[in-house]
């Protein structure tokens, strides 16, 4: 079957034909048997496929879909730096713990004061240093 014809004979499903492209395809209706038979083929499917256009994805599907397709793509990607940065932090954290636990007996060893100031290396600490800047700045013990 000639191209020009089958885009005609599609066409013809669907919109109308100009004048010229109608009488060129009635012609090549009528002098073609395989054509014919193409085209009640092809009505048949239509009418097939429209019977069963009545059904539908089940609810929730394209909620589904999209979840499959970020959770398989995006989301390793979105967490990896996460976890980078928890390993690390975990890292640093049981280090930090290791260094205070050796500081605090370092102290303990050294220095016979067994006070929380003295423990971690702070001497004369009170609550004025903390809020009061004229001490802060002078630094006078009083």
């Amino acid at each position: 079957m000639k191209k020009i014809i089958e885009k005609l004979m599609y066409k013809s499903f669907d919109t109308f034909l100009s004048a010229k492209e109608e009488v060129l395809f009635n012609y090549e209706l009528q002098n073609s048997p395989e054509l014919r038979e193409e085209i009640k083929q092809l009505r048949e499917l239509r009418n097939t496929l429209e019977k069963s256009a009545d059904q539908d994805f089940n609810p929730f599907f394209e909620d589904q879909l999209l979840n499959k397709l970020y959770s398989k793509e995006t989301i390793p990607f979105a967490f990896s730096w996460i976890n980078t940065l928890t390993y690390s932090f975990r890292k640093i954290a049981f280090s930090a713990i290791i260094l205070l636990i050796l500081l605090v007996s370092y102290n303990i060893k050294n220095g016979n004061i067994y006070s929380v100031e003295n423990l971690f290396g702070k001497s004369g600490s009170s609550i004025v240093y903390a809020f009061d800047p004229i001490q802060n700045l002078f630094g006078s013990n009083n």
